[in-house]
Order: C-alpha cells, then structure tokens, then sequence
C-alpha cells in the first residue's frame, strides 16, 4: 500500500493538488491523508475515486469546509477516516515551539542561520 500525505499549507498554487487526474494516476491499494488544509484536495474528485475504487481509502483531519457537512458523503464512504482536527499533538509543544522562537531571536541578532528554516521552493512542489 502507498500512502500519501498531504501536510501543505494553502497557496494559490497548492489549491486542489490533489484532484481526478492525480488519482488516476495513484495505485488503486493507495490511501491519501490530508492533514494540512483541506482545500488541498478536490474532495468532489476525491468522492468519486473512493467510490470507483481508484484508490483504496482516505483518512482526513482538515475539510475544504468545516465543520464537514452533515451531508458530506465522506461521512458514509467506508474507506475514509475523519479525525476532525482531532488527531494528537505533541506533550511538549508549546515549551519547545517557545524555545525554538527564542533561539531563533538570538540567532537572527547574531547574523546565524535559522533553525527550520525553509526556501520558497521547499514549500510545495509544482507539477504533481
């Protein structure tokens, strides 16, 4: 099984990553996990894979809108699991997302590479 997984932030050119053509082109054993923003994926394009067995299942904490709607028909498609912005975080986080900010305060005050840091390039990848 190949799993895919989604964990981008939303720009204009990550919108709808994921729709019918890149699932076609997916293995129908694969499972897609969204877990960065829900317009990420086309999820009318995503029902319709699910119930084509296109691919194999979806798990989704993050919806194009939320709360998903009752009438969403990922509510009923066997193969998806909906954590709804539920899935856990780490114990720590906050502590070390404070030390991290200030390590990268003095960093930056001393002319210091970042920690972290990303390239506009290492954001998304175009093309898929």
């Amino acid at each position: 099984c190949d799993v895919v997984m989604l964990a981008a932030s939303l720009t204009d050119e990550t919108y709808h990553l994921f729709g019918a053509t890149q699932f076609r082109q997916m293995k129908p054993s694969s499972v897609i996990i969204n877990m960065g923003r829900g317009s990420l994926i086309d999820e009318t394009a995503l029902v319709t894979a699910l119930k084509a067995g296109e691919i194999a299942g979806a798990g989704l904490d993050v919806f194009e809108v939320e709360p998903l709607p009752e009438q969403s028909p990922l509510w009923k498609l066997p193969n998806v699991v909906i954590t709804p912005h539920s899935t856990p975080g780490m114990p720590d986080r906050t502590a070390r997302s404070i030390e991290i900010i200030c390590d990268n305060i003095r960093r930056f005050k001393n002319n210091q590479p970042l920690l972290n840091a990303l390239e506009q390039g290492d954001i998304y990848t175009k093309g898929l």
